[in-house]
Order: structure tokens, then C-alpha cells, then sequence
């Protein structure tokens, strides 16, 4: 049954009231407790135009809902019709505002103080404004998106929301548990551990007693001596530490929570000691004095021992008997010894008892008399001959002491002393050293011829004693005496007052001018030329573009300007002196002693000094010129020359179905565009506008690949998700949030449609729409909104997805994930933006600043995870209409503590195309690193960088099953997060086509490819343009060639690759195809031999060498070498030598020796030896970039050659043969060269028809490569990895075809001074450089004509235009004789000489 629109509209209108007459809690009027909660928000600071949008707001939900009329009820059971969809659409506007202006009331409610948040979130309007906004956007929103998306609502879903008792219901229960519990916790403003300790402690006393020596008490027979006694506390505690938490709130009132108790370690405290000394006596000992005396005893008379002497053994004839005599000699003394004999007395009570003396020998006289001498004869059988032996041995010196003797001054009264008595004990040690030399004895048998050592006996033969300086110690010794002191009497103290004076000294004040003087020094300039390369490559329009490389050389003065400004100081420098007064107070005393007499005595003198004053004595002044700053700049001018084209590259930018590195394409794709176009792709917008269908065209559409999502409720068993969704997770708050309150909103499974929703000819299909899905819900509460701390949660488990599984993961292929969420609370607060522009354009947040400052770092290290894994993350720009992005793609931009960006250029911040403009948030850039001197943004990257626009506005997509139009299941939505799976999809496409890049280049890919022709087109506004899948499928930048067997490793430039030979080009370089990578590491095929060429480098023809080198063949100089300078000489007994140098100081040489060899006059034979070193070149072959070779290329040569004279006519052959090195270089396909040889002929016949005339002809095989090889190696394909397989190109070098030269020359040299000198060659040359079928012809002339001017210049002369004697010769006389004589062969009977190379008279 058709119901009337205005009934649903009335209905619709009802229910619209309800759900604000629920938002208030049930109020009649429809406004209820959000009104009342808006009421006291106006008393906020700051509040105004937040409470002007929710009036605006509230009065705009009035107008919606004045009218209604509930009784068409059944109406809206039957299915609403456009206008009831239009007008659920504007509720859902206004909702979603709603939302908006709650989160800007919250960021307002956190600028208050801490008290009026307090009440705020304490009060009941809080709390029933909060549960309102819950049951709106958790009970209400649900329903109306039924009817915007044209759904049939049940009598269950009216009754939620058209019962005033069901949302009182509903929003009490919110109140009394989600929002309580919220509001409580936004209450607290810390929570603190409170320690409480309790100490028990417990005291004891450690005790140390020492003792001193005792003392004598002189006269009193008695002994003393300190006891002292150290006593000191030691405290041990023990801390029972009892621990709780304590909660402030806002307001700050405080809560307990439970205690919990433990003991702490023991702690010994050590007290202050308590040092109590006592003195003891006990009965003295003694009074001991020490006494000595020097006893001389009487002499002594004595020996010493006997020396025996022997003469030799005598033999007595005839009796077998042997005699000897024996002498005794005995040396007779007498001692007189004085002992030094040492006791004490000991006096005690007046009674003195000696003790016992001890003597010991204090020296020794000795007096020697005569010896007395016996001799005795001894016999014995002449079997043995024995000898007697003795020798001195001088001991070591022994240092000794004697006994000390000891002295006493006698007792002197102490002046001022209390009656005391000194006296000085001196002890005088005498020091000796004795020296004992002793007398060694044996004998010695010999027997036979055979001599036995008997054993020694020593005796001391002599003592030497020398007295050393005496050691005198001297101690005094103190004692009561007989007249002590009885009074003291303290006298007036002596004062002293006076003044003291500092030295003088100067202190220095300045003050500074306010003007400045500058000066500017202009420094040494420096000249620096370098080469610099300029590629342009052209677009050819027929799938190939040439790359023209064109050389110029820059010549840069630099000069460096010192600009120093000065400012004039002046100083004041004051002579002053410190002053003061010094008063020295000595106390006195009279003592007076025992018989009357008295002393005066100082005691120690006290000084006290008075304060310093400052007196000021001259003044002057004195100026100078400070440097302030000091500032060099350098100068730069650089000039260019005009260009010189090095090399021209045309390559193909098509690619290949044979490319084998290219990922796999989508099977059975058509190839035209236009049939990628059918009903599914026409119903969203944002595919044609991205140009999807040409990469469909291309064959692909991100098969392979794996995508992901982080919104809200995704569902997972829509048609369109087949089978695509390979993880799912909800990250949600209850196991019936998603039934109840999640899966009513749409927003997830929008997006995911978007990315790669499957094409099954129903409804839409995603960009993607062959890729796989990973997803994640983490809108908590189910009420719409994402929790960003969950979303990083997911991050890191779809990063662990993508690990391998030997580290636990599940190896999916995850290649971007789209988070279409933002947050506006860095930017926004109830008032608008916070946000300020620095002079540079780029914007300032505060917000951000500020955590950045307090945190050493931003928010991109919860992202990284993803980052880190090769995971790029694309943001929704956000719709707030800011100038900028919003959180958390402004994080794309922050760098490390090096300068790299943290999330290493893989997050990506799509913004809106609307097809006329941008929609939402812009690309402008928000700054992290802020340079306060100038207010301009010191950030490397910008935000710019990594924005992107996609379409966004009106983009059909798929919507939870049941709740779509049509039973497609599909809806139109708008904003950013619409935008950004656009991009999420279009990297899946990019990875099934190049399946080894990684995240950062296809970020670089999207970006660089993106389409800027838009209108106004801004980078602060678009970013870097709208996402074109066409043109992301072309070769981009620039080409190079891997040389390190990856993708990914730095490549060498093909822009400067060349190769221009003097040869003829090997068929392996003139058909190379190599393979090369573009700018984002994809590889394809170009034609490299193509622009090589063959170029005729040589500097003389075969039959030049005739007329300029004589008769030496050096066919390698001639043809090969760069060699400008130098010659070939002549030397003694037919030897000849020859050097030359390259042209521009190239470093190449070449020198050659020979010899010529003479038969006959008529017959000669010509040898020689050379070597020639090129660098960068081989035999004229130059190459670079990826052809380049080494330096030090050289070449051996060895040329014979044979002359016969026929007249005045010579003919000749020469032949030459050489071997060449060369080297070659890193990151060159040339690997190697091996075996290259070469050879030359050249027969020639000259005729001499005069001594100035010379005419003839030559035939000749110039220099060509006989054999030889080169060796490359070629890039071929890539594998998934990303490594690369190269082949092997072994190139014969051999010339097939040989150049023929035929050629003529004549000859004229000059008769006279004045005649001209002509010469000239014409070659005919067959196979130009070994290209067959290539002819040419090589014409050369000279003409040198001298005039008389040539005769002088200057002071120079030249000698022949003098005759001997100086005089000048006849100019005009030359003139006119010139041509008049006739000089040839048979006229002058002159012939030609073959070994001197010149006609000489004809011998007759």
C-alpha cells in the first residue's frame, strides 16, 4: 500500500523528536538535559560559539521535528521513499555535528581550571548529556542510517527510540554505568603512592676504654696515667612501611584506597660518642738517673798467632830424602783496653741506691813488639813436593756504634714559667767503621806431576777502626722548682690601633656606542671548473624517448667577503685604594712567685680588623673599536660554456608481455580499455577518475596482494567480501557490542568495499578487486567512533601477520592498510582553530609543539610498527577543513635523531577530489621543528610530499548486508575517508605488477605519477595531485643499470652511456638489448647498441705518413691515438727514436726505437719497437657509463719494412703487429678483455723527381684487430626476491671486414728562403674502419709561403737574411733570382742517396 509522503515525513519527523527528547532524557520540548548542559557551558570562558552551534544545532532538529504526528506509523513499516531518505540524511548531518561539537565541548571542559572541571564532570548534566549522546549516536543513529540507506524499519527498532520511557530507560542505565564511570575518571587528577613507616628502634652502647703509659711524679715516688673512655650509642631500626594509593580528584579532595604493609631492612645509626678521661696513680717506681765513667786497665802483653814460613823442599843427594826449614814467626803486643763503664741511681723519697755497672770496651790501644822468630829443619821421603800458600783478603767495612755517652746541663728557672725548671739531657753515639783483613793458609802437594790443594785456615791478620762524626741527640727535661709562682694578676692589655692601606689598584666600567662601523674585506678568489652533464630526454611519441646528454663546463670564481662591524667602546678606568683600621689587643699578667720577686707577661695579642672603604684616586678614559660580528659570505659567479653533446640514447618505454621479472597478470583480461567499463565499474565515479580501467587493460587489478582495514565494524560475509578476508578481529568493549550496537553502522564496511570489494557483476567492485583482505574493528563501543590506541594494536598484530612463520607469523603478503579515521584535537578547540601560520606558509599547532618539547618526541613511534614491516599506512586527511592534515598523518614527516624520516616515507594522506576542488582537510604543512629566530619551519619534508588526492564526494560502496538500496547492498557516502581506499587499493594493483618493490618506492610511485594538470593546482592545497593508475603503469624516471645483483642496491646511469670506436662495431654490442631499472627499482628492455657509432678518429692517412713521418710506420700513432705533441728523431748510426703525448694533458704517450739495416747502398731494412698507453680508450675505442674501461690500456708493437732503390725511385712494404692490454673498471657490463692483436701493410713506391720534388703512391691494409675478445655481462630478469639474473656476452672482436686504402701524395720543398712549401695527399679508402660497403675519400693540402718580414722581429734576426759579415742580404735580388736557376738531377749531375734520404752529387 503507496503511503502518502506527508504521513512519512510526519512519522519521520516524530521519531527525530523523540531521538532529542531521549538525547534530554525525556523533557517535553525536545531539548532536555543537553539543553540544560548547554546552559552551563555558557558560563564557561570561551564557550560562546560553541554554544551558538548548539543552539543552531538544537533549533535545527526543532525545525525537522515541529509537526509530527505518530500515527502514520505504519507508513514507515512499509519503507520510506525519497523524501523520508533526504530527510534521514539531514539527521544523520546534524548527528554527525553533534559528535563533532561533543568532542569540542570535552577539548573546551580540559582548558577550564581544575576546579570547574571538577563540578562539571561531578554534575548530573554532565553525566546525562554524556549517556545522551551515547543512546544517540549508539540507539538512535542505527535506526535513522536504516532509513537513509532506504531500509524498512521494524516495530522493534521504532519503539527503541519512539518510547519516552525507553529512553529514560536506556539513558539511566548509560548514565548510572558507562558515564559515571567515565565522568569519574576524568575527575581524577592523579593518582599518588603514599608510604607510611613505622619505626621501632632499639638503643645500645658500644664501649672503648685506652689507657696511656704511665708517668713519673717527680719527688713523690708515685706513677700516672689517662684513662680515657669512649662510649658511643647505636641506634638499630626497624621500618615497617605501610603503602597506599591516594586519588585526587580535581577539586582536590583525596580518597584512600587499602593499605598494604611490609618490613624494611634493619638501619644502624651510629650516635654522637660521650669521651670521659680519668686519671690513675699507683706508688712510683723510681727517680733514675743514668751514670757512666772510662776505666783504663792495666796493659796486657800477648801474641798474636804464629806465622810459619817454609822454604822450598831440598833434595839431599844421595839420601832419597827431601829437606825444608820451618820458621815460626810470633809477634809479640800489648794491649791497653779502656773500658766505658754505665749505671743508674735510683732515688726514691730522698734515698739513692746505685744499680749494677755495666762495662763494655770503649777503645783499644795496641802496641807491637819484636817478634820472635824460631826456625826448625824438617826431613821427609821426596815421594810428594809440597808448597806452602797464604794470601791477605780485605773484608768488607762494618759500620758499629760504641755505648752512648750521656750529659746534663744544670736546672735553669723558666722565664714567666709557673716556677718550672729546664734542663738539656745531650746523648753523644760515637760512630765507627772497622775493617778486618784476614791471612788465608794452605798447602800444595805435588806428586807425579799431579798438584793436590790442601784446605785453608784463615786468621785475622789486621783490624782498622775509623771514627766517624759523632750523633748527638738532645731532649729537655721539665721539673718543679724550688721558687714556684703564687699569684697571678692580670694587667691593663696593651692596645694598639692602626691603619692599613691596599695596594692601589684600577677598576674598569665602558659603555658602548649606539652606532656601529662596518667593514667589508674582499678575500682570495678561487677558480674551480668541473663538467656538468644535462640530460633531457624527449618524448618521441611512438613509445620511445631519447636521452641526450650535453656537456658543459662550468667555470665557478668564488671570493669570499668578510664583512666585520664594529662598535666604539669606552673605558673608564679609576684608581683606587682600599683602607682600614687594624686594633691589636695583647692581654698581660703578673706572676709573682714564692720569695716575692714578680714578672710582666704578654699573653697572645688579638686582632680585630675594621670593614674596607673604598677611596677613589685619579680617573681616565680610553676607547676601542669591539667587533661585533664578523660574517663571510662567498661570491659566487659562475659562467658556462656552450655545450658539447656527448651522447644520445633512444630507448623503448614499452613494456613487454617476455618481460619475465614483471609480476603475474590477472589471467583472461581484455586489452581494451573501454571493456573495463561495464556497470559495476560506471556505478562508482572514483574509478574513471583514477583511469583503473587502464591498468585493468594492462592485466592488473591486485591479484596477489593482501589490503588492509582499520575502521569500524567490517562485515566480513557481505557478497561482495567472498571469501577475501583472510584475519578479522573486534577490538571491541562487550561480546554484544558489534550484534547491538556495531554492526548498525557502516562506515568499515564502505571502505573495505572501496579497496576490494570482488566484481561479480552486482552493485560496485573495489579497485583492487582482485586483492585479499586482513581487517580489524576498533570502534570499542559500537557507537561509530575509532579508539586510536586499539587501531595501533591492530597495526601490530596484522605486522606480525605479515612476519615470516619462522618468527611466529603467518607470512600474509600485506602490503598497505587504510586507516580512514582522524582527530581534530592538535588543531580545534570550542573557539575554532588553534592553529597559526609561520612567515614561511607552513602552520603551527601548539599542541604538537608542546609534545614535542615535554615528550623528546611525536606519535610516529606508535605507527612504526607497521612502517618497519614494510607496511605503508594510508590516512584520511580528515573533513574539518583545515589548511592541513589532521593526526596521525601529520607524523608522516618526523624524523630520527639522524634526519631520516621514522616511518620511512610509507604514510601516505589522501585528501578529497571532488572533481573541482579539494574537499576537506588540504595539503598544507604543519611544522614540527620550529626555528623561533625567524618563525619559519625548519622540517626537511613537508607534509605536501606524501598528500595525494582521490575521489571522494558521492562514492558508491558497499554497506552492511540488509541495509542497502535496491538489495545491492550498496550506499553513497562522502569525505575523506571515502578518498583514501582508493589509494589503499591502487597500491595493491602496483604490487601484483611489481612484486618486489617495496613500500617506500610505490609510495614514491603513487606520488610522482599523480595527476597535477588540475585547475589552480597548488602543492600547499593538492598535494602532489590526483592518483593516476595509468600513468603509474609507465616507466617513470630515470633509467640505470644494476650492477650489484639487486633491485633495491644503487644502479649506474645509462645517461651518459656511449661507444665510439674506430673499428668496425662487434655484432654482440650492435644488436645489445639490455634490461634497466626506472627510478622505482621496475625493470624493462631497451636497444643499447643502437646508438653506438663508428667514428674515423685517425690523425693521418697511410699515405700522410709518407710526406710527414719519412719512412718510419708507426700505424698505431697514426690511427689510434690522441697525439698532438712530440716528434720522431734521428739519431746516430742509423738509429732512430719517436715520442708523443696525447692532446688536453690525457695522460696518453706513446715512443718507438729503431734501427735501420743496410745491405747494399740500394737495399735497406727497417725494424722497430713501440709502445703506446691510452686512458679511458683502447685502440681509439671510447666508452663510458655502463661501457666504460679502465686507464692504462697499453700496446706492444713491433713493425719491419723494406726499401729498394730503382734510381732516384724507392720502393717499400712495411708490416706492423701489436698486442693490447686493457683494463676495465667496477659497474661496467665489460668484465674482461683477452687476446686482442692487430695488424698493417702498406706497400708504396716515391718518386724523387728533383732535390725539392717528390711524388708516389701507396697501398695499404691500415691497423685491424686480428683476433681478440670481450667479455660482458648483462642484466636478463629479476626474480620476486628481487635479485637479478645476468648473462654472459663473449664478444669476438675479430674484423671479418678489412679497410683498403689506395692513395697519392706530392711533395714540393722550397729552393730558396723565400720559395713556398707545398704538400699534398689524396687517399681513397674501401670499408671505412672494417664497415663494409662504407667508402670515403681523405684529401689533405699545406702551403707555406715565408716573406721578408720573416727576417726579423724585434731584437731577434734571423741568420739567413745576413750575409757573414752581418750585413743584410738583398731582399728584392732574392725576389727577383727566385725561379731563374734550374736545380735538378741531370742538370746538376745530383742523384738521390737512400741512406741519407737526399740527392748528393754524382760520384764520377
Amino acid at each position: 500500500m503507496k503511503i502518502r509522503s506527508k504521513l512519512k515525513n510526519t512519522l519521520l519527523s516524530g521519531l527525530a523528536g523523540l531521538t532529542l527528547t531521549a538525547c534530554g532524557g525525556g523533557g517535553s520540548g525536545g531539548v532536555g538535559a543537553v539543553n540544560d548542559f548547554v546552559e552551563d557551558l555558557s558560563n564557561l570562558s570561551g564557550s560562546a560559539t560553541l554554544v551558538s552551534s548548539y543552539s543552531s544545532l538544537l533549533s535545527d532538529f526543532q525545525s525537522v521535528v515541529s509537526g509530527g504526528d505518530m500515527s502514520a506509523i505504519q507508513g514507515v513499516i512499509t519503507g520510506p521513499d525519497a523524501g523520508d531518505i533526504s530527510q534521514a540524511n539531514t539527521l544523520l548531518t546534524q548527528l554527525e555535528t553533534a559528535k563533532n561539537l561533543w568532542e569540542a565541548t570535552e577539548y573546551l571542559i580540559d582548558q577550564q581550571n581544575d576546579n570547574d572541571k571538577f563540578h562539571i564532570y561531578n554534575s548530573d548534566s554532565f553525566k546525562k548529556a554524556h549517556a545522551a549522546m551515547l543512546y544517540l549516536q549508539n540507539h538512535v543513529k542505527p535506526v535513522i542510517q536504516k532509513v537513509a540507506n532506504g531500509q524498512t524499519i521494524t516495530l522493534a527498532d521504532y519503539n527503541l527510540v519512539d518510547k519516552e520511557s525507553k529512553a529514560n530507560e536506556i539513558i539511566e542505565q548509560e548514565k548510572n554505568s558507562t558515564s559515571s564511570d567515565y565522568a569519574n575518571t576524568k575527575k581524577i587528577k592523579s593518582v599518588q603512592t603514599i608510604n607510611n613507616d613505622t619505626d621501632v628502634a632499639t638503643v645500645a652502647n658500644d664501649i672503648d676504654v685506652v689507657h696511656t703509659e704511665w708517668a713519673v711524679v717527680e719527688g713523690q715516688g708515685q706513677e700516672t696515667r689517662t684513662r680515657t673512655t669512649t662510649t658511643t650509642p647505636v641506634t638499630t631500626t626497624v621500618t615497617t612501611r605501610c603503602t597506599l594509593q591516594r586519588t585526587t580528584f580535581l577539586n582536590n579532595s583525596t580518597s584512600d584506597g587499602a593499605e598494604s604493609c611490609s618490613v624494611l631492612d634493619p638501619v644502624i645509626t651510629r650516635g654522637t660518642a660521650t669521651v670521659v678521661e680519668e686519671t690513675e696513680t699507683r706508688v712510683g717506681e723510681a727517680v733514675v738517673t743514668n751514670k757512666s765513667r772510662n776505666d783504663v786497665l792495666d796493659p796486657v802483653a800477648s801474641t798474636e798467632t804464629p806465622v810459619i814460613t817454609y822454604t822450598d823442599w831440598a833434595v839431599v843427594e844421595g839420601q832419597g830424602q827431601e829437606t825444608r826449614t820451618k820458621t815460626t814467626t810470633t809477634r809479640n803486643k800489648t794491649t791497653v783496653i779502656t773500658n766505658n763503664c754505665t749505671w743508674q741511681e735510683s732515688t726514691v723519697n730522698g734515698v739513692t741506691t746505685k744499680g749494677t755497672e755495666t762495662c763494655t770496651v770503649a777503645d783499644t790501644q795496641v802496641t807491637y813488639q819484636d817478634d820472635t822468630v824460631v826456625s826448625e829443619v824438617e826431613t821427609r821421603s821426596g815421594a810428594a813436593h809440597v808448597v806452602d800458600h797464604d794470601r791477605n783478603d780485605v773484608l768488607d767495612p762494618v759500620a758499629s756504634t760504641e755505648t752512648p755517652v750521656i750529659t746534663y746541663t744544670e736546672w735553669a728557672t723558666v722565664h714567666a714559667g709557673g716556677g718550672q725548671e729546664t734542663r738539656t739531657r745531650t746523648t753523644t753515639t760515637r760512630n765507627k767503621i772497622t775493617v778486618v783483613t784476614n791471612n788465608c793458609t794452605w798447602q800444595t802437594s805435588t806428586v807425579n806431576g799431579a798438584t793436590t790443594k790442601g784446605a785453608e785456615t784463615c786468621t785475622v791478620a789486621d783490624t782498622q777502626v775509623t771514627y766517624q762524626d759523632d750523633t748527638v741527640e738532645t731532649a729537655t727535661e721539665t721539673r718543679t722548682g724550688e721558687n714556684p709562682v703564687t699569684a697571678t694578676t692580670n694587667l691593663d692589655p696593651t692596645v694598639v690601633t692602626e691603619t692599613e692601606n691596599s695596594a692601589n689598584y684600577t677598576e674598569t666600567t665602558y659603555t658602548d656606542a649606539s652606532d656601529t662601523t662596518t667593514e667589508t674585506v674582499e678575500g682570495s678568489a678561487t677558480t674551480n671548473t668541473v663538467n656538468r652533464d644535462v640530460t633531457v630526454v624527449n618524448d618521441n611519441g611512438n613509445n620511445t624517448s631519447t636521452t641526450v646528454v650535453t656537456r658543459y663546463v662550468d667555470t665557478t670564481v668564488t671570493t669570499p667577503i668578510t664583512t666585520k662591524v664594529y662598535r666604539t667602546r669606552t673605558y673608564t678606568d679609576t684608581v683606587k685604594r682600599n683602607t682600614r683600621t687594624v686594633t691589636t689587643t695583647t692581654p698581660r699578667q703578673r706572676l709573682t712567685y714564692k720569695d716575692g720577686t714578680y714578672e710582666d707577661t704578654n699573653g697572645t695579642a688579638t686582632v680585630v680588623n675594621g670593614d674596607w672603604s673604598v677611596v677613589p684616586l685619579s680617573d681616565s678614559t680610553r676607547s676601542e673599536n669591539i667587533l661585533q660580528s664578523e660574517n663571510t659570505v662567498d661570491q659566487v659567479v659562475t659562467t658556462s660554456s656552450s655545450g658539447t653533446e656527448i651522447s644520445r640514447v633512444t630507448a623503448s618505454n614499452a613494456y613487454s608481455d617476455l618481460d619475465a621479472n614483471l609480476g603475474s597478470k590477472t589471467a583472461n583480461l581484455s586489452t581494451t580499455v573501454s571493456d573495463h567499463q561495464t556497470t559495476e565499474f560506471n556505478n562508482s565515479t572514483g574509478l574513471t577518475m583514477i583511469h583503473a580501467d587502464h591498468a585493468y587493460a594492462k592485466g592488473w587489478t591486485g591479484e596477489g596482494a593482501v589490503l588492509g582495514v582499520i575502521d569500524t565494524w567490517q562485515d566480513k560475509d557481505h557478497a561482495d567480501f567472498n571469501g577475501k578476508y583472510q584475519w578479522y578481529k573486534d577490538y571491541v568493549r562487550n561480546s554484544d557490542t558489534v550484534p547491538n550496537y556495531g554492526s548498525q553502522h557502516s562506515h568499515g564496511t564502505h571502505v573495505a568495499g572501496i579497496v576490494a570489494a570482488e566484481k561479480n557483476g552486482t552493485g560496485t567492485h573495489g579497485v583492487a578487486y582482485n586483492a585479499d583482505l586482513v581487517g580489524a574493528n576498533v570502534d570499542y563501543h559500537g557507537n561509530g567512533m575509532i579508539n586510536k590506541g586499539l587501531a595501533q594494536q591492530a597495526l601490530h598484530d596484522m605486522a606480525k601477520l605479515k612476519s615470516p612463520e619462522s618468527a611466529g607469523g603467518e607470512a600474509m603478503n600485506i602490503i598497505a592498510v587504510n586507516m580512514s579515521f582522524n582527530q581534530p584535537n592538535f588543531f580545534y578547540d570550542g573557539n575554532g582553530s588553534t592553529v597559526t601560520q609561520l612567515s614561511d606558509g607552513t602552520y603551527n599547532a601548539t599542541e604538537i609543539t608542546t609534545r614535542l618539547l615535554n615528550n623528546g618526541y611525536g606519535d610516529s613511534e606508535y605507527w612504526k610498527i607497521a612502517t618497519d614491516n614494510d607496511i605503508i599506512l594510508v590516512n584520511s586527511a580528515g573533513n574539518y577543513g583545515f589548511d592541513h592534515a589532521g593526526d596521525p598523518g601529520i607524523w608522516a614527516v618526523e624524523e630520527d635523531a639522524n634526519g631520516d624520516l621514522i616511518l620511512g616515507g610509507k604514510m601516505v594522506i589522501v585528501g578529497s577530489w571532488s572533481g573541482t576542488g579539494v574537499a576537506g582537510n588540504k595539503a598544507g604543512h604543519v611544522c614540527l621543528n620550529i626555528n623561533t629566530a625567524n618563525n619559519t619551519c625548519n622540517d626537511t619534508h613537508r607534509l605536501s610530499d606524501f598528500y595525494i588526492l582521490a575521489p571522494g564526494q558521492s562514492i558508491n560502496s558497499t554497506i552492511p548486508t540488509g541495509m542497502g538500496n535496491n538489495g545491492d547492498d550498496t550506499a553513497t557516502m562522502s569525505g575523506t575517508s571515502m578518498a583514501a581506499p582508493h589509494v589503499t587499493g591502487a597500491f595493491g594493483v602496483l604490487h601484483q605488477m611489481w612484486p618486489y618493490m617495496n613500500g617506500e618506492n610505490l609510495v614514491k610511485l603513487v606520488m610522482n605519477t599523480a595527476d597535477k594538470n588540475l585547475t589552480g593546482y597548488n602543492v600547499n592545497i593538492h598535494g602532489q595531485g590526483l592518483l593516476d593508475l595509468d600513468e603509474a603503469t609507465k616507466p617513470q624516471g630515470a633509467v640505470g643499470l644494476a650492477t650489484s645483483g639487486r633491485v633495491d642496491h644503487p644502479t649506474v646511469s645509462l645517461n651518459n652511456t656511449y661507444y665510439s670506436t674506430g673499428t668496425a662495431l662487434p655484432s654482440t654490442l650492435s644488436n645489445l638489448k639490455i634490461m634497466v631499472l626506472d627510478e622505482y627499482d621496475r625493470n624493462y628492455y631497451m636497444d643499447l647498441g643502437s646508438s653506438f657509432v663508428v667514428q674515423d678518429k685517425r690523425k693521418f692517412s697511410d699515405v700522410q705518413m709518407l710526406v710527414d713521418n719519412k719512412n718510419t710506420y708507426l700505424p698505431h700513432n697514426q690511427m689510434y691515438g690522441s697525439f698532438t705533441q712530440g716528434g720522431h728523431y734521428d739519431l746516430a748510426k742509423d738509429y732512430n727514436f719517436g715520442f708523443y703525448t696525447g692532446e688536453n694533458g690525457s695522460g696518453d704517450y706513446s715512443l718507438n726505437v729503431g734501427k735501420d739495416f743496410y745491405f747494399s747502398n740500394k737495399f735497406k731494412f727497417r725494424t722497430s719497437l713501440g709502445h703506446m698507453s691510452e686512458q679511458e680508450t683502447w685502440l681509439g675505442n671510447s666508452s663510458d657509463g655502463v661501457l666504460a674501461v679502465g686507464d692504462n690500456n697499453n700496446t706492444t708493437s713491433a713493425n719491419l719494412g723494406v726499401a729498394y732503390q730503382l734510381g732516384n725511385n724507392v720502393l717499400s712494404l712495411d708490416y706492423s703487429r701489436g698486442k693490447t692490454d686493457v683494463n676495465t673498471v667496477d659497474n661496467s657490463l665489460i668484465k674482461s678483455f683477452s687476446d686482442i692483436e692487430t695488424e698493417s701493410y702498406r706497400l708504396a713506391y716515391e718518386i724523387h723527381k728533383d732535390k725539392h720534388t717528390t711524388f708516389g703512391w701507396s697501398f695499404s691494409l691500415p691497423s685491424h684487430i686480428t683476433s681478440g675478445t670481450m667479455d660482458l655481462e648483462v642484466a636478463e630478469s629479476v626474480n620476486l626476491d628481487g635479485t637479478i639474473n645476468y648473462t654472459d656476452i663473449n664478444s669476438d672482436l675479430k674484423q671479418t671486414t678489412k679497410e683498403k686504402n689506395l692513395g697519392f701524395f706530392y711533395s714540393k720543398t722550397p729552393e730558396h728562403d723565400l720559395d713556398a712549401t707545398f704538400n699534398f695527399t689524396a687517399e681513397y679508402r674501401q670499408d671505412v674502419a672494417g664497415q663494409d660497403g662504407k667508402d670515403g675519400v681523405n684529401l689533405a693540402m699545406n702551403y707555406v709561403k715565408k716573406f721578408s718580414g720573416a727576417c726579423g722581429f724585434l731584437w731577434m734576426k734571423n741568420p739567413k737574411c745576413y750575409n757573414a759579415d752581418g750585413s743584410k742580404k738583398d731582399i728584392k735580388a732574392m725576389y727577383a733570382n727566385q725561379g731563374k736557376q734550374v736545380d735538378n738531377a741531370t742538370k746538376h749531375g745530383l742523384v738521390y742517396d737512400l741512406e741519407k734520404d737526399m740527392f748528393v752529387p754524382i760520384k764520377k
